[in-house]
Parts: structure tokens; sequence; C-alpha cells
């Protein structure tokens, strides 16, 4: 890549300014009004391979992905009563000509039957109002039914003209090299860092093979549980979030991870030592990275799975690491997309997750599904962002 920016660039100009006259004098073009909340801030016609061979790497789905890790024996005692469900389940790439709304197709593998998403487990993918363009979220859920309890729950947010491709392949590779190496792993922080360093090269081998990362990437956020431990590893702004049983027994919310923003001070820095700038153009809202003298990437986040372009300015794919304790006091987890954390705060979430209680975990990712898309239309009027939201209580129904 070093070298080869000027080319990148007058490339990439006349089709991601969506017929613009593009940059004058060193000028960035003014941003797509109706793509003021979004990643990209301009995106060049989305390429549909469909389901792409994005299992270049032949990487694993539901029920194989379960085959990893052996299941509780029956007697075994388990460390928490979630630890007794096994279930896989995972997103499929979205398809042009899906309706807005209209929920992503997944892979399902375990004991998921009908209803078993109201037992303390619920989650939702729902493709947003961008006409020209599919679901680029995905998501997974892995809750592996061995004695430690060990489990997945991970949000991906896509972005660029194959961010959706991009994000199903990092979530079918990063979700099966996890589980590889956790099961020989005691760590879980060195289980995610293992996996994201893994998941990285694969994009690269990938890349222009099966699908072009250029311009395209994702958001990655996990949270992994094993035993009493909590663990979280992210790139991006996908929000992980738990509500804390107070004194009182009011769930109030705790963040677990904090949103990767150009405007932070560290990232800031980091980005300018490599060569780019962060900047909010004159009509839009977030804070975008750019390469000096260059009106692109514009990616409205500081770290990311995929965005090679970016990479050379700053945008790095290395996750931020935090573990916790799951003390009785730490009930549920809830892992969401932008398209939710964009105009809901993190209390009223936590807030919307209490009144449905332990009991309706699908009840509550689908009125904060809901809850987003109506304050996108309220606030946006013709674009909406996809949709994703998980929630698992972690002590069961209790």
């Amino acid at each position: 890549w070093g070298g080869k920016w000027a080319a990148s660039c007058s490339q990439l100009v006349p089709s991601l300014s969506m017929g613009s006259s593009g940059s004058k004098d060193g000028q960035e073009p003014p941003p797509d009004v109706r793509r003021r909340r979004l990643s990209v801030g301009h995106l060049e016609a989305v390429q549909d391979e469909g389901s792409l061979a994005a299992d270049p790497q032949k990487v694993l789905r539901g029920q194989n992905l379960l085959d990893l890790v052996p299941p509780c024996e029956e007697g075994e005692g388990a460390t928490r009563p979630t630890s007794l469900r096994r279930v896989a389940v995972a997103g499929q790439t979205g398809l042009q000509g899906d309706r807005s709304f209209s929920s992503k197709r997944t892979q399902e593998g375990g004991s998921l039957k009908a209803g078993d998403t109201d037992r303390g487990l619920g989650f939702a993918c729902k493709k947003g109002l961008k006409p020209e363009s599919p679901n680029q979220d995905d998501f997974s859920v892995v809750e592996c039914g061995d004695a430690d309890g060990l489990a997945l729950y991970a949000v991906f947010d896509g972005h660029g003209p194959h961010g959706h491709n991009v994000s199903n392949f990092v979530q079918g590779a990063l979700v099966e090299l996890f589980l590889r190496q956790a099961v020989k792993e005691e760590s879980l922080e060195k289980a995610l860092e293992v996996a994201f360093l893994q998941t990285s090269s694969r994009v690269r081998e990938c890349h222009q093979q099966h699908f072009d990362a250029t311009a395209s990437g994702t958001t990655v956020t996990v949270v992994t549980t094993r035993g009493n431990s909590l663990c979280t590893a992210h790139v991006g702004d996908s929000r992980a979030v738990a509500g804390i049983r107070t004194a009182g027994g009011k769930l109030v919310a705790k963040a677990l991870t904090a949103d990767h923003k150009p405007e932070v001070e560290a990232e800031k820095r980091r980005i300018e030592a490599a060569g780019g700038e962060v900047k909010r153009l004159e009509g839009d809202i977030p804070h975008r990275v750019f390469k000096a003298g260059c009106p692109f990437p514009g990616l409205a986040m500081s770290r990311a799975m995929g965005d090679l372009l970016a990479q050379e300015c700053g945008v790095v794919d290395t996750p931020e690491v935090n573990s916790y304790t799951i003390d009785s006091e730490m009930r549920v987890a809830l892992v969401c997309s932008d398209g939710v954390w964009e105009f809901i705060t993190d209390e009223e979430a936590i807030a919307v997750v209490e009144k449905h209680g332990p009991g309706g975990g699908q009840g509550a990712v689908d009125e904060l599904s809901q809850m987003s898309w109506d304050r996108w239309i309220a606030e946006e009027g013709d674009v909406v962002d996809d949709i994703t939201a998980i929630c698992v209580w972690l002590h069961g129904h209790s």
C-alpha cells in the first residue's frame, strides 16, 4: 500500500463521491446529507456478490461450531444456569432486495427451538432504510453448554461497498478462531487477542480474491463469558453495556466498551502521527478520518477490521480488551450496533431490558429495534442504519 495512496485516491474519488464533482484544490467534497450519520460519508455502488464464497476459508458455522467444545456431561455441575444451554446462531450475508426492517437470515445449531429466545436470551438484526445497501450488520451467538459456561455474543457492523461481505466473513472467521483458541487457552483475553490477530490476517489474505477491503470494513464487538469471568474485545463503535443491580433492586447501565471515535484524544494522536487528519465537515455530524490532502476514506471511527486504505492513515484493527467479574449485581449484558446507540442512551436501553425481565430477552431486543427505527425516522426521515441487538441475562431466570 505504501506509495499507492495517490493512485488509490484518484480511483476512489469519482466513484465514492456519488456523482459529485469531487475534490477541488484538495478540498473534501461536501458530505452526502443522507449519510451524515453513517460510518462512511460517501458510498460508491454497493457490490453484491451474494453469499460470496464468504466461506472463502470454509469457516465453521452453526452446529459445526459447537463440535469444537465438548458439552457438559450429565450430572456435571455447571458454573451458572446459562451454562447448560447449547446454542449457535450466525447471520448470513445480506442481499440486495431484502426489505427494510426485515430480519437477517441465520444459520442455527444446537438446542435452539422456537420460543427458546425468551429464556433469558434474545437477538435481532434488522435491515435499515438504505436503498443502495443490503443489511451490512451481522452477529453471532454461541453458548457451548460446557461445564465452564463458555459463551460468545458478537456484533459486526459493516460499511463501504463490500461491507456486508467483510462483516459476514469476519463474523465466521473470528468466532471459529476464538473457540479453537479458547478450548486450549485459559485466558479469555489472550484467546480474543489471538483470534483478532488471526482474523486480520485472513481478511488481508482474502482481500481482492473474495471481496475488496480497500474501502470496506466492519466494527467488531465481542462479549465472552466463562465461569464468572466476562471479557470484551472490540474495534469500532458497536457498544456493549451491562445492567448492574443496585441496592434498591433497580438496574443501572454500565458501559463495558468505549466507542472508538477519531476525536478521542489518544485515537486522534495516533491517526495524526500516521499522516491522517480528523475533521468534521460542514453539514456532517461525526468526525471522520482522512488522509492528509485526500478527501477519503472519511471513516467515522478510529478502529475497524478491514478498511485497508484507512489503515494507512492511523486506523487500526487492534482490539481494546477488558475483563470483568460476573457477580450477583451484574445481571444482564446487551451488545448492539450503532443503529441502536445513535438515538438511544445506555440507560434507556437497560430500562427496556429491565421492563421485560429475565424471561423476556427477545421482547427486549424487539422493542429496542422498533424504538431505534422510529427514532431514526423521526430524526433523519428517509435514512435508517441497520439495527442489531443481543440481550443475555447472565444468571438464567433468577
